[in-house]
């Protein structure tokens, strides 16, 4: 069964497009469009979303910065979660130019503003190479959590641009750097998928 999703200009609800006593299952539906320009872009909940966002959400892609920071906008998270762009701006990986550190780290503050440091945990997700781990700042800690190693010297570059970073904000706004002391750990997170189940 093929269902023409329509267009971004005709407003139609769910019950125009399918009816109702209608019982689909996922093999059966096969959605057609004709896709939107390479530039154009959906904006839901302040996030470009791109088709090759949606691209990425395929079996056996890679999830984007831009996925990524759609699902934690939606989840209200009682401590901050930083955007997915802050580490990206913050390694200038992304800068058609090589830039300082200095520059990086003011491209950075756009997603990591320094009242966020008042927080006792702060989230910061980090996309390196299609590769996604998590830095916690903790009141104690700054915890590194990675699915491939626990081992601290091998993320020292991740470690030594967060650490940089916080001094930057700590020197330009005159705020404690109660994170310059702190211990860092790695934790190897590892997760296994049985039955379509996440155990």
């Amino acid at each position: 069964m093929t269902i023409d999703v329509p267009s971004q200009n005709e407003n139609l609800d769910d019950s125009q497009i399918l009816p109702e006593d209608t019982n689909l299952d996922d093999k059966s539906v096969q959605l057609t469009t004709t896709p939107p320009p390479a530039t154009s872009s959906i904006n839901i909940l302040g996030v470009d979303i791109y088709q090759e966002c949606i691209d990425g959400l395929l079996p056996c892609s890679m999830v984007n910065d831009n996925i990524v920071s759609y699902l934690l906008e939606q989840e209200k998270c009682i401590f901050p979660v930083i955007s997915t762009f802050f580490f990206t701006a913050l390694s200038g990986e992304q800068a058609k130019k090589k830039l300082s550190r200095y520059e990086r780290n003011s491209t950075a503050e756009m997603f990591f503003k320094p009242h966020l440091l008042l927080d006792e945990y702060i989230f910061i997700p980090v996309n390196r190479r299609h590769h996604w781990l998590l830095v916690t700042l903790t009141p104690w800690h700054i915890i590194l959590m990675d699915s491939l190693t626990w081992d601290v010297a091998s993320r020292r570059i991740e470690i030594s641009l967060i650490f940089n970073y916080l001094i930057y904000l700590t020197e330009k706004y005159s705020l404690p750097n109660k994170h310059q002391n702190m211990e860092v750990k790695v934790l190897k997170v590892q997760y296994f998928i049985l039955n379509k189940g996440i155990i």
